[in-house]
């Protein structure tokens, strides 16, 4: 019996896309985790905060429009 060479598995281009797309999306929930962590260690020790140590979630503030129906 002959090998038949379309039985060979490859991955199509639109999965290296996802694949690279997952990546920033953990790389963009570890560095929220870093500021969280810093932010937390700051009033642990009563240090002075400022606005710019906290960060706006869009999709966060996207749920509240909806929530209130505007």
């Amino acid at each position: 019996m002959a090998e038949d060479d379309d039985d060979i598995p490859s991955v199509n281009a639109s999965w290296f896309h996802s694949l690279a797309a997952l990546k920033e999306f953990y790389a963009e929930q570890d560095v929220q985790a870093k500021r969280s962590e810093d932010l937390k260690s700051a009033v642990e020790q009563n240090a002075e905060l400022s606005m710019d140590m906290f960060s706006e979630d869009w999709n966060a503030s996207q749920f509240w429009v909806a929530s209130f129906g505007l």
